[in-house]
């Protein structure tokens, strides 16, 4: 089995970049080549960018997961609170399905109470009884006729 460089490299390649001019940088330049752009005009991020750009895209990228991470919790309590205010409202509507259930069982109620007092056997039994009220006689009844009417013409 191969052994394997510092760099990921097979141990042969890095010991023959070494016996040929240089040690090479841990991202495959040439060791020169890196400290050559150190001394030109600044630092060179090991990924090739200079040192201000990689610092720059690292704020980038941490502001991101920032706002990532403020998006992620905004989300998670407006779930939250969709949640709470769905249960609170089944419970409302449970609580006014079963006062509708009741209003009508108190309205048949009512309706067979209405109709129990409104025969006309217990109102002539009350008028009798209680009022000592009597039918009239044949000859305390009168009956009275209608005059005619007269349609208007149209």
């Amino acid at each position: 089995m191969m052994r394997m460089s510092p760099t990921g490299r097979p141990e042969g390649e890095y010991r023959s970049a070494q016996r040929e001019g240089g040690l090479v940088h841990p991202k495959g330049r040439p060791e020169g080549e890196y400290r050559s752009a150190q001394r030109e005009g600044g630092l060179v991020h090991p990924t090739g960018r200079p040192e201000g750009e990689y610092r720059s895209a690292q704020r980038d990228a941490g502001l991101m997961c920032l706002v990532l991470l403020a998006v992620l919790i905004t989300c998670a309590l407006s779930l939250v609170t969709s949640r709470h205010q769905a249960r609170r409202l089944f419970v409302a509507l449970e609580r006014a399905q079963a006062e509708a259930r009741a209003y009508d069982i108190e309205y048949g109620q009512l309706q067979l109470e209405q109709s129990t007092w409104g025969m006309p056997a217990r109102v002539e039994k009350i008028a009798r009884e209680q009022l000592k009220m009597q039918l009239p006689t044949a000859a305390r009844t009168e009956i009275v006729a209608l005059p005619a009417r007269t349609e208007a013409p149209r």
